[in-house]
């Protein structure tokens, strides 16, 4: 009987601790390469959302401007781009049109009383979009440009030819502080028409 079990013993089967050990180093080869990518796929997919967000606020942003131009005095001289230059800024900044609750913005000197609303005010809340990076509106104080994360709005404008170009950037991982933009839109506000150029459009009006 004892040497029948001393058989059976040997002949069990299982995995040597290099067998494991060589388990293991390829499991992590494979999660070393698996990782990194599925981490680039969200962030770039994020961006999407974040360019997305840009074109949206963009629309609504132009019908902001566009219903206060029509109902304005006949006294009032505001162009269009009178009151999308009251955009200029983070989405986020209270001190803009995008969303102040408190006073806004008026169009320069062609007027002497601010529009009553903001573009949120026109906006369904459920509409509003988000900063995928922070989950917050990008109405949101959190995304006024004040402290650096991901993904912040900024509507830009250079002058292009005889015209105001407007041009959303946005910070992205690399960036290194709220004014160093993502992918080719340069730094500083407003960077260059050339680096405005790879952000989002928004519009090109007459001054």
């Amino acid at each position: 009987m004892l040497r029948f079990f001393k058989i059976q013993s040997k002949n069990q089967s299982g995995f040597t601790f290099i067998e494991l050990l060589l388990v293991m180093v390829i499991i992590g080869a494979i999660m070393a390469v698996i990782i990194p990518r599925a981490w680039r796929a969200n962030v770039e997919a994020k961006y999407g959302l974040v360019r997305q967000a840009a074109t949206e606020l963009g629309n609504w942003g132009m019908t902001w401007a566009e219903r206060n131009l029509e109902s304005q005095p006949e006294t009032y001289t505001c162009k269009l781009n009178d009151y999308v230059a009251t955009l200029v800024n983070y989405t986020g900044d209270q001190t803009t049109n995008w969303a102040d609750n408190t006073t806004t913005v008026s169009p320069g000197t062609c007027a002497t009383n601010a529009p009553t609303y903001t573009v949120a005010d026109i906006m369904p809340p459920e509409k509003q979009p988000r900063n995928p990076f922070n989950g917050l509106s990008y109405f949101n104080p959190g995304n006024n440009g004040s402290t650096l994360q991901s993904g912040l709005l900024y509507l830009g404008s250079q002058t292009d030819g005889n015209a105001n170009a407007y041009y959303f950037v946005y910070t992205g991982t690399d960036s290194t502080s709220v004014t160093d933009w993502h992918a080719g839109m340069g730094s500083g506000t407003p960077p260059s028409l050339a680096n405005l150029r790879n952000g989002v459009f928004m519009a090109r009006l007459q001054p």
